[in-house]
């Protein structure tokens, strides 16, 4: 019999490999499509990040290169206007030539009026007019404003706002020459640098528009360390150069660089440029750039990400829910196979042992026989010798009795049974038994807690249990403990038998329930396996745990009976 106990746990063995080794390999393959997926994932993600990067890079660039075509219009305009000075002085000095060498008054007029110079006087160190044309030159000019220098200065005098002179010192008199502003405007023409901005401003935008990739300009400003010189005309107030750390540093080394900003509420890209008005302190260049294009690809990188983020989870889920589903079934088809191949081999078992049984009960007869017929009170060797085989067709016909009793389905007689009652009477059989060792039995739980089930069947087993736990104390052990713990959770009736034996190795704790199996010198091996099938029928489970260090603790789970 313990060959055929062999026999089934090495059948175990051999169902259960191939079953391992395919749920092994459709766990790897799971894995592996996991991490492809955490893989697309973050390089996704990568993508968009440096998407993102591209173009905060081409917006910034893009600024910079307008802030270098702002800086060459507004150069540009200040070398305009310096020519056109020049060309006045040149006007200036052919009129003050012809007036030296005394040309008449007609061709002198005549030429003043082709160069657009409204008058031209001369006046001496004391203060009188020397020299007028046209007659009646202003005297709005006083000695103490001129200087005194061959050169040509060009001056705005206060008193006449309408006109700006032109001024030299030759041969110990003044030479002054006066043009009206909307002249010299007429020539110059004169483009404001708010002007030029709001300008710039509105070409680059709508060039911006009809190309996405340039960016939308939300200010341009000119500043010095006293404030605003010049900007777009929706700039109102700027802070100072001198409160805000970023702008004084790059201006103070003259660098060109960035930062985001906010500007009305909306977050912006600046860029500044050092640079310098001719003689003047170095001003402050700043251009503001719309971000809005990376602010909306951050929107669409967090809801992407949040649209992946929920497939790629529900892609595992589904591989999670396929992976137990198809562990589940499969484990169901090879315990149906199991159960048939199971059940062909109880159905030639209870055959064998029906065939051996009979046999048994000859053999046992036959010594009677001999033994009342033959066998005097004088032959006690061999009186000796049929006890010993007596006990011994009683030993082999019990466990054809139990393998009987374990091939044969089990059908239950289910009732109403209150679980303290149930459980107390048979702690207090094993306490009566035992009541001349150190034995303590606990029971714990709840005193009104009904349930159903077979009381025989059960009774069986909490037996074989306990039976387990009282043989498991080693002779010289004090203190034997078994704690019966019962409760009712998720519609589950919970026992809980646990003892502080010598326990199980964990190499022994699964094959506890194979037929035959046995730690112990005298046992038969069927207890538990006949326990277990007990259990199951009442579609319930049990486990156990074990350890050589703190004992063994069995439990047992029940559902709820459909009668109830």
């Amino acid at each position: 019999m313990q060959a055929l106990g062999y026999d089934i746990s090495l059948i175990d063995k051999m169902n259960k490999s191939p079953v391992e080794k395919k749920e092994k390999n459709i766990k790897y393959l799971l894995v592996i499509i996991s991490v492809i997926i955490v893989l697309l994932w973050a390089s996704l993600y990568y993508v968009q990040n440096n998407n993102i990067k591209t173009v905060y890079k081409t917006i910034e660039l893009n600024g910079r290169l307008y802030l270098e075509l702002v800086n060459d219009i507004i150069q540009s305009n200040l070398y305009s206007q310096d020519v056109i000075e020049t060309l006045f002085f040149e006007r200036a000095e052919m009129l003050i030539h012809l007036v030296m060498e005394d040309h008449t008054a007609q061709v002198s007029d005549s030429l003043r009026q082709k160069m657009l110079i409204h008058h031209i006087c001369v006046i001496d160190t004391l203060g009188n007019l020397v020299f007028s044309l046209p007659e009646g030159c202003s005297k709005d000019v006083s000695i103490e404003q001129l200087p005194k220098t061959e050169e040509f200065v060009l001056l705005e005098i206060e008193e006449n706002p309408d006109a700006v002179y032109i001024v030299s010192f030759r041969n110990e008199n003044w030479f002054v020459a006066s043009i009206k502003k909307r002249d010299y405007f007429s020539l110059l023409k004169p483009i404001q640098l708010s002007t030029i901005f709001s300008q710039l401003s509105q070409q680059i935008s709508s060039v911006s528009e009809s190309i996405e990739t340039l960016p939308q300009i939300r200010y341009l400003v000119i500043q010095d360390s006293r404030g605003i010189i010049a900007a777009t005309e929706n700039v109102h107030r700027m802070q100072r150069i001198s409160s805000d750390e970023f702008l004084s540093s790059h201006l103070e080394n003259e660098t060109i660089a960035s930062r985001e900003t906010s500007f009305e509420n909306k977050k912006v890209l600046e860029i500044i440029r050092p640079f310098s008005l001719e003689d003047a302190e170095p001003v402050l260049l700043r251009l503001g750039l719309s971000i809005d294009k990376i602010e909306l690809l951050k929107r669409n990188r967090v809801l992407l990400f949040i649209i992946y983020s929920i497939i790629f989870a529900g892609i595992l889920i589904l591989e999670y829910l396929f992976y137990r589903n198809h562990i589940k079934i499969h484990r169901i088809m090879e315990s149906l196979q199991k159960a048939e191949y199971m059940a062909g081999i109880g159905e030639l078992g209870r055959e064998v042992a029906h065939e051996i049984k009979n046999p048994l009960n000859a053999i046992s007869m036959i010594f009677q026989r001999i033994r009342a017929e033959f066998v005097s009170d004088k032959d006690g060797e061999l009186k000796k010798w049929l006890s010993v085989s007596f006990d011994e067709i009683e030993r082999l016909n019990g466990i054809v009795e139990r393998f009987l009793d374990y091939s044969r389905p089990i059908t239950l007689k289910i009732s109403k049974v209150n679980v303290a009652d149930f459980i107390g009477k048979i702690a207090e059989i094993f306490q009566q038994e035992y009541k001349e060792t150190d034995l303590h039995i606990q029971v714990d739980g709840n005193k009104s807690l009904v349930w159903y089930f077979d009381i025989d069947a059960l009774t069986q087993v909490l037996i074989n249990i306990i039976k387990n736990s009282v043989e498991s104390f080693s002779p010289e052990q004090e203190n034997r403990n078994i704690r019966i713990e019962y409760f009712e959770k998720d519609k589950e009736m919970t026992i809980k038998i646990v003892d502080n034996g010598t326990g199980i190795s964990p190499d022994k704790s699964e094959k506890v329930w194979n037929l035959y199996f046995s730690t112990k010198e005298h046992g038969n091996g069927l207890g538990l396996p006949i326990s277990r099938k007990i259990i199951k029928a009442h579609q319930g489970e049990i486990y156990i745990k074990s350890s050589t260090k703190s004992g063994t603790e069995i439990i047992i789970r029940m559902p709820k009976s459909e009668l109830e």
